[in-house]
C-alpha cells in the first residue's frame, strides 16, 4: 500500500498544493502582471514611436532627393499626383506612409483619392506635408488662398531656398485619422479645419485624446523631432516660413 508522508509539524500532505496556497500563488501572479503590463505597454509605445520617426525621416529624405532633382523645388500643390505620389519614386514601400501607432488610418475608397491609378494617395496614410500657406499667400493673395487650397496650382511652387530656417520649419507632421476627419494632405496653419486635423498627441498618451503626449515632425532640413502637444505652434510657429508669422504663436485646438 502506498504511503503518504506527512509533515510532522502540521500534518499536511506533501504531495500537492492546498486550495489556499493556489489562490495565494494566483494572487501573486496577478499582482506581478499588473505591475509588468504598463512597462510592456510603454516599451511597445516607445518602439512604435521610434519606428514612426524612422518612417517619417524616410519621407524627409525623399523630399530632399526630389528637390535635388528638380532645381530645389518641392512637389507642387495640386489635386492629382499629390505629394505622396510625386515622391513615390524616392521611397519604395507604401507602408511607410502609416505610423505603427495610428490605429485609425485606413485605405481610402474615394475615387478622388487616386484609387488604383495613384495608390499612394489612397493608401492608409498618417503623414501630411506643410502647406507653406504663409509663403503662398504672398503670391496668390489672401483672397486667392481659398481656391489655391482647393484646386492647387502646379506653376506656383515653393523652393528650399524660400525657407530661411529649414532646421526649425516643419516639413511633415501626423494627421488625425479618427472617424469624421477629412482626408488631409496638407496642413495650413491659418485654416481651423487643418489645425484640428493635425494629430499632436499620437505618442505617449494612453487616452489617445486630450493634450497629453506628442507627435513626430520632420523638419525641412531632414532631421526629425518628437514634440509635445502644441510645441509646433508655440512659442514659435514652426509651420510658418516668414519671420513675421513664425513669431505669432498659435493656440493649439
Amino acid at each position: 500500500m502506498k504511503m503518504i508522508r506527512r509533515n510532522r509539524w502540521c500534518g499536511r500532505s506533501e504531495t500537492g498544493f492546498t486550495l489556499i496556497e493556489l489562490l495565494v500563488v494566483i494572487g501573486i501572479i496577478s499582482i506581478l502582471a499588473s505591475m509588468l503590463l504598463p512597462a510592456v505597454s510603454r516599451a511597445k509605445g516607445s518602439a512604435q514611436r521610434i519606428a514612426c520617426l524612422n518612417q517619417e525621416k524616410q519621407l524627409g529624405l525623399a523630399l530632399h532627393m526630389y528637390a535635388g532633382d528638380n532645381n530645389g523645388y518641392f512637389p507642387p500643390r495640386i489635386t492629382t499626383n499629390r505629394w505622396c505620389t510625386t515622391l513615390r519614386t524616392y521611397y519604395t514601400e507604401l507602408k511607410i506612409l502609416k505610423c505603427p501607432s495610428d490605429i485609425w488610418a485606413k485605405p481610402s475608397t474615394n475615387a478622388a483619392a487616386g484609387g488604383a491609378a495613384r495608390p499612394a494617395e489612397s493608401a492608409a496614410r498618417t503623414y501630411l506635408i506643410n502647406g507653406f500657406n504663409d509663403y503662398y499667400r504672398t503670391i496668390v493673395g489672401k483672397d486667392g488662398m481659398e481656391n489655391f487650397r482647393r484646386l492647387g496650382n502646379g506653376e506656383i511652387v515653393i523652393k528650399e531656398g524660400n525657407i530661411p530656417e529649414p532646421s526649425a520649419t516643419v516639413a511633415f507632421g501626423e494627421r488625425d485619422n479618427r472617424p469624421g476627419s477629412k482626408p488631409q494632405y496638407h496642413m495650413d496653419f491659418d485654416a481651423l479645419d487643418d489645425l484640428t486635423g493635425l494629430n499632436q498627441n499620437v505618442h505617449g498618451n494612453s487616452a489617445k485624446s486630450g493634450r497629453g503626449g506628442g507627435s513626430n515632425y520632420t523638419m525641412v532640413d531632414g532631421h526629425t523631432d518628437f514634440l509635445r502637444y502644441g510645441k509646433s505652434f508655440n512659442p514659435i510657429n514652426l509651420w510658418a516660413v516668414s519671420a513675421e508669422e513664425r513669431n505669432v504663436a498659435i493656440a493649439a485646438p
